[in-house]
């Protein structure tokens, strides 16, 4: 099985209020909703940056903040995501998410080569 059909991801539009919206869903709203921040090509692949970034260097601990506050703790090996930056700064709270480093990074290039491909 390849790791888009292992995560269940899919792509597609909403329209609310007379608005497109592009989605992604995955098994996790909390990797939904955080892919779902890089809603267009420039910022999938500042995500992408950071993802190869961890990739390339084993001792990095990248913190990547969304804009609603979540955030992704990228590392070579795993990727954490919290719904809340606070809870990261807790040490008892784990994550509300977790997945192989290398499994997000091929999810978050497929959402921005869909977005490409919807001209975003």
């Amino acid at each position: 099985m390849s790791i888009l059909s292992n995560y269940k991801v899919k792509f597609g539009l909403k329209i609310f209020f007379d608005t497109e919206y592009e989605f992604i869903d995955t098994i996790s709203e909390s990797l939904d909703s955080f892919i779902w921040e890089a809603n267009n090509a420039n910022r999938a692949n500042q995500l992408l940056d950071a993802i190869n970034y961890a990739l390339a260097n084993s001792d990095s601990n990248i913190t990547y903040p969304a804009q609603s506050m979540m955030l992704a703790v990228i590392k070579k090996s795993t990727t954490k995501i919290y719904d809340e930056m606070d809870n990261y700064e807790n040490s008892n709270h784990t994550p509300d998410f977790e997945l192989p480093t290398s499994d997000f990074k091929v999810i978050v290039e497929a959402w921005r080569d869909y977005l490409i491909s919807r001209g975003k």
